[in-house]
């Protein structure tokens, strides 16, 4: 029978339900995180009873308060799961048939893992507040590295009203500028005039004639500077959006709550480390903007995410597991989750059964993959089905796999400056333009990024290349050709490209493929006869092996059930 401490109390007896408490350890609960629960109701009777009546029950906020418990079996003492008794969850008779006061609840879950958990779930990713065990206030979506501002250009939709705007600046500018240059030289001799007179003793002085309010710049660089901004303004160029790394919204949260992140897709020198998340679907700054304008602009639109949120948009998304162990958060592709392997079959631990079965999945014989439409920004419409792909996975043919995978990533795609998937030329990359006198300034605009009206209404996923400035980032992108580039290779969701890995490569590939991988084919369930060892590491516990079929497979555990009753322990998985 398993003993329980309350509050500091041991009891053997006066405590009804304990035959057949259960505490499950899930790696991936509804929530897409690590938890503990413990299943069975809990009745507490005589001095059980008063202290969960002095604490709670007579308490004059008694939905506030804990009471801290352990349960523990006679074979391992020292191994117990601790909890506590929630307040709110009390349900009590003050007068029963048996004559007895008596109150149930059940376990509330107080491991230490648990408690990172909940400081996950509770901490918005950028917020900006003291870290775990320290003064010292963490810098929110800056934690890792400062955030990088991506440059844009808004191109008009339809492409045809883009154009005609051109024309008629160009002609604007040819017929206007000669004009304007010769008033701003009459300015200038008037200023010169002005000055000379200024210099007689006893006149009055006469201010110069400034257009700007600058006393450093003249007539003809004002004049120069007025173009520039009417240049920027046609084109839409120069405006910029705040995009924070991925890898500092995660690292962040780890700050706050003293976790340590261990990722073979995130951590610096990965794969994903340079992976930045846009969020703009109300705001955009103007052309020439300061840092405090688009600092500004993404405080009004950032994310409303916590920790838990944002993991779990990863994990559903982009198929990265993410679970706590100790006080290390772990982000791993699905395919490559690795940690304790708990047993393995031979090895003395007692099965008492193993059963396997097919799950109700069909076997697919292809993927359908792609981004999500953006009722927004149409320009990224333009190219979001470039961005995915159809997968086969049947060739040779198989009877056995019959219809489609379908998945549509919540994020849209994103259009660029002489971007290959682009079916014909945008109006801003056209010769005629880039060689008109009227648009010096577009050489600078070089593979930024084209947004129809400036935002977005759904978040997009970029790659920073790792070299542009902070202030003025880029994309990455790879030559295609006939001065065209591929953009943001690594976040697509074809087989492969040779640039380097796809994101269908590195997430998608092994864990849905059906000729690549079976665990997603076959799920089992194992019961085991408990031993202390195995109790003290079951917290860690996320592979096991066992034969099949007279081959030794790798499980993957998905929950354990630790009976304290029969001191067992119930698996389950996929192998």
């Amino acid at each position: 029978m398993p003993k329980v401490n309350l509050n500091g109390t041991a009891f053997s007896e006066g405590i009804g339900g304990l035959e057949a408490i259960t505490a499950t350890i899930r790696h991936s609960d509804s929530a897409g995180g690590a938890a503990f629960s413990f299943t069975g109701e809990l009745t507490f009777y005589g001095e059980a009873y008063e202290i969960i009546r002095s604490e709670i029950l007579l308490s004059p906020v008694p939905h506030l308060v804990k009471i801290p418990i352990t349960v523990y079996s006679d074979q391992c003492p020292d191994q117990p799961f601790t909890g506590y008794v929630e307040g709110s969850g009390v349900e009590w008779c003050e007068v029963s048939q048996d004559g007895k006061c008596s109150a149930k609840a059940q376990i509330i879950d107080g491991s230490a893992i648990s408690e990172k958990v909940a400081c996950v779930k509770n901490t918005i990713i950028w917020a900006k507040v003291p870290k775990y065990q320290s003064a010292e206030v963490s810098d929110g979506e800056d934690t890792a590295r400062k955030s990088r501002y991506i440059t844009m250009c808004i191109e008009f939709r339809p492409r045809a009203l883009a154009e005609v705007i051109f024309i008629l600046y160009i002609i604007m500018r040819t017929v206007v500028t000669p004009m304007a240059y010769i008033v701003a030289g009459v300015v200038s001799v008037i200023n010169l005039i002005i000055k000379a007179v200024n210099t007689i003793p006893f006149v009055p002085n006469i201010d110069e004639i400034d257009f700007d309010g600058n006393d450093d710049t003249g007539p003809i660089q004002e004049l120069r500077n007025l173009l520039d901004q009417m240049n920027d303004f046609i084109t839409g160029c120069g405006a910029k959006h705040k995009a924070p790394f991925v890898h500092s919204y995660v690292q962040n949260i780890c700050d706050v709550c003293g976790l340590t992140l261990s990722s073979s897709v995130l951590s610096p020198g990965e794969l994903y480390n340079n992976l930045m998340r846009l969020d703009a679907p109300a705001y955009h700054t103007k052309p020439g903007a300061s840092v405090a304008e688009i600092e500004n602009c993404y405080n009004k639109q950032k994310p409303n995410l916590n920790g838990g949120q944002f993991l779990d948009d990863l994990q559903q998304n982009l198929n990265w597991e993410w679970w706590i162990e100790g006080n290390v958060l772990h982000i791993e592709p699905a395919g490559n989750v690795d940690g304790l392997i708990w047993f393995e079959q031979g090895d003395g631990t007692v099965i008492k059964s193993f059963c396997i079965k097919t799950t109700s999945e069909t076997v697919k014989a292809y993927g359908v993959y792609e981004y999500s439409q953006d009722a927004i920004d149409v320009a990224s419409n333009e190219v979001f089905r470039d961005w995915g792909a159809i997968n086969d996975w049947n060739t040779p043919p198989n009877d056995s796999q019959r219809g489609a995978l379908e998945k549509t990533l919540p994020y849209s795609a994103a259009l660029f400056r002489a971007d290959n998937n682009s079916d014909t030329k945008l109006p801003i990359d056209k010769d005629f333009y880039n060689n008109s006198i009227a648009f010096p300034n577009l050489v600078q605009w070089q593979r930024v990024l084209i947004m129809s009206k400036g935002v977005s209404a759904q978040p997009k996923l970029l790659m920073w290349d790792g070299q542009s400035q902070r202030d003025n980032a880029r994309v990455q992108h790879w030559a295609a050709g006939n001065d065209k580039f591929d953009y943001n290779t690594r976040m697509w969701l074809r087989g492969s490209h040779p640039s380097g890995p796809t994101l269908y490569e590195t997430s998608f590939e092994e864990t849905d493929n059906p000729r690549n991988s079976g665990i997603r084919l076959r799920e089992f369930e194992m019961e085991i006869c408990l031993t202390c060892e195995k109790l003290a590491t079951a917290k860690d516990a996320r592979l096991l092996k066992a034969y099949v079929n007279g081959v030794l497979k790798t499980g993957k555990i998905s929950s354990i059930g630790i009976n304290y009753g029969t001191f067992t322990a119930t698996i389950t998985g996929k192998i």
